[in-house]
């Protein structure tokens, strides 16, 4: 499932409350941090949430194995700050425009353009 669609849906339903976040590598739950796995995904998320304007919830579902809890947790926030930041330094605007166009080339350049 694409979680951007699922948003929009839930959004256009009236039942958007809350945001359950984590990653994994689609097979199965695996409680990652988030946007460790599926960048792009969250990228695109983040886009939407600014586009409808949520101001909902968000809540972290991360079971580090391995990693410290607490960090675990510490970073899956700093990834949300930064994926907003992009979408931000990216602008709304200009992301809707290029999601009408509908230009792979030119959204791939665009994209590319916040690790310069």
């Amino acid at each position: 499932e694409n979680p951007s669609e699922s948003l929009i849906l839930l959004d256009r339903c009236g039942k958007l409350f809350h945001l359950h976040l984590n990653d994994n590598y689609r097979e199965w739950d695996h409680d990652m941090i988030v946007g460790s796995v599926n960048f792009w995904d969250y990228l695109e998320l983040f886009f939407w949430l600014k586009k409808i304007k949520y101001e909902g919830w968000f809540s972290l579902d991360v079971y580090p194995y391995r990693e410290d809890v607490v960090s675990a947790c510490q970073q899956s926030i700093e990834n949300m700050r930064t994926l907003m930041g992009l979408v931000d330094k990216l602008g709304v605007e200009r992301l809707a425009t290029l999601v009408q166009e509908r230009d792979a080339t030119k959204t791939a350049e665009v994209l590319r353009g916040i690790f310069k």
